[in-house]
């Protein structure tokens, strides 16, 4: 007797319609997909993080050797760079809860398969059904918000009117610089440095 029909067998006794285990059996197998896909998404962000926050201790060194119009070009780089990184944190959000309901979706299979095998009554096999379609429901609206943040696209800021003989002054040594690190990115690179 073939592995195939001791499981229809089973099937049978255990009043299970082919379809209700088939649909559930593909729910869990693209599930475990998923989740895959979120853990190394998950691992890239942290590969990315790392790099920014490399980037952002490189950019404070150069930061402390400049002067003139190059310390206020880096001071740029520095917070957008500490922009892209507190952008991944909405990533990370989403990815997180992406997670979360994969995993309360795959626990929810398995106590559908358990009361089913153990023949509980049809009401709490619904009640169970219901449930794991909620999650479903929460998962596909977590992943539209995921791709929806991956389609947002750069726009240039709108350019400001420049003093230019302040700026000449400044740039010839006759008046102080007026770029400085605001305070929120000198404790940022204080962080960073600590950790």
């Amino acid at each position: 007797m073939a592995i195939s029909d001791i499981i229809a067998k089973l099937l049978v006794m255990l009043k299970l319609k082919k379809s209700d285990v088939q649909k559930y059996e593909k729910m869990e197998h693209k599930l475990r997909l998923k989740k895959k896909h979120n853990i190394d998404r998950l691992d890239d962000m942290k590969e990315r993080i790392a790099t920014l926050e490399q980037r952002a201790r490189v950019k404070k060194v150069e930061y402390e050797a400049a002067t003139g119009n190059t310390k206020r070009i880096i001071i740029g780089e520095i917070e957008r760079t500490f922009g892209d990184l507190d952008r991944l944190r909405g990533q990370e959000t989403i990815i997180g809860q992406n997670l979360d309901k994969i995993s309360l979706s795959l626990v929810k299979l398995d106590e559908w398969r358990v009361a089913k095998e153990q023949g509980v009554d049809e009401d709490m096999l619904d009640d169970l059904a219901i449930d794991l379609e909620d999650v479903f429901a929460d998962l596909k609206a977590t992943d539209r918000t995921s791709k929806s943040l991956e389609s947002v696209r750069y726009e240039s800021p709108q350019t400001k009117s420049i003093d230019v003989d302040s700026r000449l002054a400044e740039l010839q040594g006759e008046a102080p610089s007026s770029e400085a690190l605001s305070p929120s990115t000198a404790e940022r690179l204080k962080e960073l440095d600590e950790e």
